[in-house]
């Protein structure tokens, strides 16, 4: 799958749900295809503001509309050959996975699959989502890398009580 497609899809959910730096996001996915991280780097040093996705559906008729045209232009753009990549389960879900080992991330999965089911046409995954409600998706700007290289704190002291 290309970045068109990504891009589509964040715009996708942009109007379908309620989100939060989803443009962040877009930026990360530009980068990632460009080769570098300079936007997740910012993202991670300056730790302002995190990425989310909420199982919140939007109600205004415009942003029903607007989803439901992305939706339709995600079908009439997919090629033969993207198509069969993703039935056969081999779509390219790399920024998912360098999502995940480069910052925290909450329910990434939850987004990897909903692009997978987008790519096809379909929405059955989101309305689940929103369904169940309780499952909001995340990213922070926490390096985890970064702390898988930090030394662990000292154990507390221990008081002695007699």
């Amino acid at each position: 799958m290309a970045l068109p497609s990504l891009l589509r899809f964040c715009d996708f959910l942009e109007h379908r749900l309620h989100t939060s730096n989803v443009a962040l996001l877009r930026r990360i996915m530009r980068d990632f295809y460009a080769g570098n991280e300079h936007t997740l780097q910012d993202f991670m040093r300056l730790g302002a503001s995190a990425v989310t996705v909420m199982p919140v559906e939007r109600k205004g008729p415009q942003h029903v509309k607007e989803a439901q045209r992305l939706l339709t232009e995600q079908i009439e753009q997919t090629t033969p050959s993207e198509a069969a990549n993703t039935e056969a389960g081999q779509p390219e879900l790399c920024v998912f996975r360098f999502l995940l080992a480069r910052v925290a991330t909450k329910n990434i999965l939850w987004l990897r699959d909903l692009f997978h089911e987008f790519c096809q046409g379909r929405d059955e995954m989101l309305r689940e989502f929103v369904r169940r409600g309780n499952v909001p998706i995340s990213l922070l700007p926490v390096d985890i890398q970064a702390l898988c290289m930090a030394p662990l704190p000292p154990p507390p002291l221990m008081m002695d009580t007699m």
